[in-house]
């Protein structure tokens, strides 16, 4: 990765860090929730749990369209679990961009790709499955070619990979709450936990 413009950068996700969840990239690790997810209760400010996020993400995603009973789905969740423990120590996820090496980027983006891909085949007759795993795919799909099309050794190029990378993990975030949402699933006490409070709302600009 090119070294001349990680100081830009590294600002910019550090400020990113420091709007979206109120610590900097050293406390990463903190169980602290993001302060942008708090609501107002009584007069003070009530941090939101994963599992009240989660279900607000569940039920605007699936609307009146739900016509699976998710809750009850236990090969479904088994699977879904099992997805979860392979994404856990996926660096890509968590690293900040500037410890990020842009061939080991690609190499894991592929390899999340294809476990999506196969989880998404597992449960190809779920119809809501295919749509929201599908979604996942094709941003995942198209980002990472934009990721690998980037001429690291420039700054637009640079800023470029790093804008796509973004758009993965808020998209990534996305699904996963609402998959842990309608399945009743907690990763808690996990990276994947604080990455889903991070990302699922963040919404980065084209």
């Amino acid at each position: 990765m090119c070294r001349c413009t990680t100081g830009f950068l590294g600002h910019m996700e550090r400020s990113l860090t420091i709007r979206s969840t109120g610590r900097s990239p050293a406390n990463a690790g903190s169980r602290r929730l993001p302060q942008a997810l708090c609501l107002l209760g009584k007069g003070r400010r009530m941090p939101i749990t994963f599992t009240g996020l989660v279900s607000i993400v569940a039920n605007s995603w699936k609307g009146a369209k739900a016509a699976h009973n998710w809750a009850t789905d236990a090969p479904l969740r088994h699977d879904f679990e099992q997805y979860l423990a392979a994404l856990e120590h996926r660096r890509v996820l968590y690293a900040a961009w500037e410890y990020e090496n842009i061939h080991a980027v690609l190499t894991s983006l592929s390899e999340i790709l294809d476990r999506t891909r196969d989880f998404r085949a597992t449960h190809n007759k779920n119809p809501e499955v295919r749509e929201l795993l599908g979604s996942f795919i094709t941003v995942l799909q198209s980002e990472s070619n934009t990721i690998h099309g980037c001429n690291m050794h420039t700054t637009q190029g640079e800023f470029m990979a790093y804008k796509a990378l973004l758009k993965i993990r808020s998209k990534m975030a996305q699904v996963l709450a609402v998959l842990c949402g309608l399945l009743h699933v907690d990763p808690r006490g996990t990276e994947l936990e604080q990455f889903i409070m991070n990302m699922a709302l963040v919404r980065p600009k084209a």
